[in-house]
């Protein structure tokens, strides 16, 4: 039973970087390790009564490597080099190659470092105008004055869902030790007989786990609980967004069977940039297009975030989404749609904090929109940090440190200060 044994490492949550973690810690043998968190819920009921949820919900995510932050880059190859790595390892398959469209304003800041990067790294795309564009994709209207970067290799589409299944079983079959349980509360005592501290976390349903070291993967819900000190919170923007997935006739899947995956960077009003899926099928066995926005607010309160995830959207930005959807691919005759809702954990500079908040609790947060590209390589340089209890990977620490909100306005390193020096490092 996981509750009679002192693990070395603990990680509080089961999603994307978590079971990443959770992976890449168990590949030593001499590491006890322990991985706590919910699966997915399948019942109305369920949904209804959960506390907490989970980003990966989901049958596509976009991941690639042509984006204006080098760092953000170099974490996005890493993590597709370890993909393969991982569908041949546990059988299970979750990528597929798939070329991307960025879309801007002709030679708008983000169009161009994003050019620089894929030259950097030697990716192959072509810079092309709309009507370009519109003569290889006769179906994508992207407007005037905008122009495109077609990325064509190293870019995909990641199934968020098969990946947490992949690195569960790998996980597991190193000897992690799962428990799907929702985490209330971590404690700490010390331990008189090993002179030593010891964490004790807590779950909703009577487990109590022991572990010399935790490492917190809960993203949006990292403040829901008391998981952590109060005076050593994270600075996390908690945004509400959401999807829409229109169901596809086979006449429009069979238009759309090689449409890449489209992202847009057009400024002003941050609900205007938004991004598209190529059609997937998802389990209910229908195909569907799928549609995000930018960001927008973020949560006043902790406790409105599970009341969202149970919400049905906000039909204003609905209503934004199908204009979108329209003006970019015209003509779509949708046999149906639905509406999912997520959660943005936002950072100041953009990256992920992944950093000691404690000689015993470790903590990897905020994916920025872009947790599922980030996430094998997140969990690999977060599992290195907690088996050492210090910062072990070859970029520097610096990058990914936990701003803490109390000192949110103390911070030297500003946001715009820190995107301005990533554009140019790795």
């Amino acid at each position: 039973m996981a509750d009679c044994v002192v693990y070395d490492i603990c990680v509080v949550g089961a999603g994307l970087w978590g079971s990443a973690a959770a992976y890449h810690a168990s590949m030593d043998p001499e590491t006890k390790v322990c991985l706590i968190g919910p699966d997915e819920p399948t019942t109305k009921q369920e949904f209804t009564e959960r506390t907490v949820f989970g980003a990966h919900y989901d049958e596509a995510r976009i991941t690639r490597q042509n984006v204006g932050n080098m760092t953000d880059a170099e974490i996005a190859r890493r993590s597709h080099d370890g993909f393969g790595v991982l569908e041949s390892k546990t059988g299970v398959s979750f990528y597929n190659d798939c070329s991307h469209i960025l879309f801007g304003k002709a030679k708008s800041p983000y169009v161009i470092s994003s050019k620089k990067t894929s030259e950097f790294l030697g990716l192959e795309h072509l810079l092309l105008s709309n009507d370009e564009l519109s003569r290889m994709f006769p179906y994508l209207t992207l407007g005037d004055g905008n122009e495109c970067l077609l990325q064509l290799s190293n870019c995909g589409m990641v199934n968020p869902r098969r990946l947490v299944s992949a690195q569960k079983l790998a996980a597991s079959s190193q000897g992690c030790d799962i428990v799907t349980s929702i985490v209330n509360q971590i404690n700490e005592k010390y331990d008189q007989v090993n002179r030593d501290t010891i964490l004790e976390v807590v779950t909703e349903d009577g487990h109590m786990i022991q572990s010399r070291r935790v490492l917190i993967c809960t993203g949006g819900f990292t403040l829901s609980k008391p998981l952590l000190p109060p005076h050593l919170l994270p600075d996390l923007r908690l945004a509400p967004t959401q999807t829409l997935r229109i169901e596809l006739s086979a006449e429009d899947t069979k238009t759309l069977r090689e449409m890449p995956m489209i992202s847009s960077i057009v400024g002003g009003n941050n609900i205007e940039d938004c991004y598209m899926c190529p059609p997937v099928t998802y389990p209910d066995g229908r195909t569907y297009l799928k549609i995000g926005h930018g960001r927008r607010k973020h949560f006043e309160r902790n406790d409105a975030i599970a009341e969202w995830y149970r919400s049905k959207g906000d039909p204003i930005i609905t209503e934004k989404m199908n204009e979108m959807l329209n003006r970019y691919i015209p003509g779509l005759q949708p046999l149906s749609t639905q509406i999912d809702t997520c959660v943005l954990s936002g950072t100041p500079s953009g990256l992920p904090y992944i950093d000691m908040i404690t000689p015993e609790i470790g903590i990897a947060v905020g994916g920025n929109g872009v947790g599922a590209r980030w996430s094998y390589e997140v969990g690999k340089i977060a599992a290195k940090m907690m088996t050492k209890g210090q910062w072990d990977y070859d970029l520097p620490k610096e990058y990914f440190k936990v701003q803490l909100a109390r000192t949110r306005k103390d911070n030297d390193m500003s946001a715009e200060n820190f995107k301005v020096q990533n554009q140019s490092k790795l």
